[in-house]
């Protein structure tokens, strides 16, 4: 465990350098209404949301477990509204898209998971040792499958395409809400655990929605196109290091 967090740690840092305005305000892909202020603020969501530090993942780490039955198996959202019908008369005939897209937003922690999981194999299959460096990391993520970078980077890009399109986003917040409220009502059906973890991932779509809201639907792609491509620049430019 210990060596994880050090990875994570460690990736947690390069992504603070890879978004600070100062390093990438003359990057001619950086959207030219991007201030500092702006920059943060993506740079907040991604340690926040996705990459916090230790003592947050675990709560998240064990919230996300609890959600995979729900991410895995949608139909059980629409058992717990009634059914597919009465779900889609409250909430109207986006509903069905709504929770696909909740889902996927929340499928990214998943991959982000699994991405994490393959840095520590890297790690222990190059027999590294606490404390882990930053060119340890960079070690490892050159290691990995073109598969797998790719996998988690489409990911990521799926998640800030699904956080973009906010007016589905707040149907899905919605849906969710209601969710939890109608487990409330069952709790003996229902634990705390699996209530709290509706309402963990409604926090992050929250979020997700304050980030984004503020855009135009042009500015928004362009967010989307910038995020994948500084990803990517930071995988082939570590990839070229060894």
């Amino acid at each position: 465990m210990e060596l994880k967090s050090e990875l994570i740690e460690q990736y947690r840092e390069t992504i603070k350098e890879r978004y600070q305005f100062k390093s990438i305000k003359k990057d001619e892909n950086l959207p030219s209404f991007f201030t500092k202020e702006k920059t943060d603020e993506l740079l907040y969501f991604f340690l926040d949301n996705l990459y916090p530090e230790v003592e947050k993942r675990e709560a998240l780490d064990a919230a996300f477990e609890r959600l995979a039955g729900y991410v895995n198996h949608p139909k059980k959202i629409w058992g717990i509204l009634g059914n597919l019908t009465a779900a889609i008369f409250k909430f109207g005939i986006q509903f069905p898209k709504a929770v696909v897209a909740g889902i996927e937003t929340l499928k990214t922690h998943t991959e982000a998971r699994n991405f994490e999981a393959k840095l520590l194999k890297a790690a222990e299959h190059r027999k590294l040792k606490s404390p882990i460096t930053r060119e340890d990391l960079l070690l490892c993520i050159a290691d990995l499958e073109e598969e797998d970078i790719r996998t988690f980077l489409d990911s990521l890009q799926n998640l800030f395409l699904s956080i973009a399109n906010t007016k589905m986003l707040e149907k899905t917040i919605l849906i969710l809400k209601d969710v939890a409220t109608q487990m409330e009502k069952r709790k003996s059906t229902y634990g705390k655990e699996d209530i709290d973890a509706i309402l963990l991932g409604v926090e992050i779509l929250e979020k997700g929605n304050e980030l984004m809201k503020q855009y135009s639907d042009s500015e928004k792609k362009e967010i989307v196109d910038f995020v994948a491509y500084n990803e990517m620049k930071f995988v082939k430019a570590t990839k070229k290091l060894f």
